[in-house]
């Protein structure tokens, strides 16, 4: 599967320096090959929200914001399945406490992707709000992921 965002398990890795210092390899939990299935999911994700935005806006400015907002959104939608797998089965209030700022982080970046196309959408005329904006991915509602 393509990657839209150059996000790589290096990435993430470096972004959870204390838990992985030397990256994913076959023996981490989450495995390389895991993550790596993690980040294509929300690369696709992330790109049919984005693709939506774009195809009907020629504006660069815009272009550049929805590509960091859907960077973001895979970076740390990857790192909140990621912490979902290493803390499964911690404390409850601990596993809260670790896991849902990266979900809230995600949730917010996706959120904002369906905003901008809601937004065009009002501006375009159709005032609908339930075409583009009605079309893109829902927020990650899952507490866990089984692999």
């Amino acid at each position: 599967m393509a990657n839209h965002y150059g996000i790589t398990p290096d990435v993430i890795a470096g972004e959870l320096p204390g838990l992985f210092p030397d990256g994913f390899t076959v023996s981490t939990k989450p495995t390389e090959a895991i993550v790596t299935a993690i980040i294509a999911r929300e690369d696709a994700i992330a790109y049919i929200a984005a693709k939506w935005i774009e195809e009907i806006d020629d504006d660069p400015d815009l272009a550049a914001a929805v590509t960091a907002m859907a960077t973001n959104y895979v970076i740390w939608a990857t790192k909140w399945h990621v912490l979902e797998i290493v803390y499964a089965g911690v404390d409850p209030i601990a596993y809260a406490n670790i896991v849902g700022p990266a979900r809230d982080a995600a949730n917010q970046y996706l959120q904002g992707l369906r905003d901008l196309a809601i937004a065009h959408e009002e501006t375009q005329g159709s005032g609908s709000g339930g075409g583009l904006g009605g079309a893109l991915p829902s927020m990650h509602t899952s507490t866990r992921i089984t692999w």
